[in-house]
């Protein structure tokens, strides 16, 4: 295995004290499909007091909404009602919107 084979299968530690490290590593263990490390990046950013923002409940959003262990689709539709209720010019806005109409379709007692 490559050294760059490597560091692509292994997760990469979490950042301390950084905010944007903390999102950036987020959006790296749920792309890798590390739904479980995802959501301890950003429970560490809600923990250590950041100021909220709107990538932060899109991600979580995304993490809730996978198919493993930790999915819970009332959070990730909640998630997502903020970002669309508390960041109207969000880059993410519309498609947060999407995934509400969607999870709004497919599960009942969401709306």
């Amino acid at each position: 295995m490559t050294p760059a084979t490597q560091s692509a299968n292994q997760p990469v530690a979490m950042p301390d004290n950084d905010p944007a490290g903390l999102l950036g590593y987020a959006r790296t263990e749920l792309a890798s499909g590390r739904v479980q490390n995802s959501l301890a990046a950003l429970d560490r950013y809600v923990a250590a007091d950041y100021a909220a923002s709107d990538e932060l409940f899109f991600l979580y959003g995304l993490a809730y909404e996978q198919d493993t262990p930790f999915r819970n689709i009332r959070l990730a539709h909640q998630n997502y009602k903020r970002l669309r209720d508390e960041y109207p010019r969000s880059q993410f806005r519309q498609q947060a919107i999407e995934r509400i109409a969607w999870m709004e379709r497919h599960f009942f007692g969401l709306r």
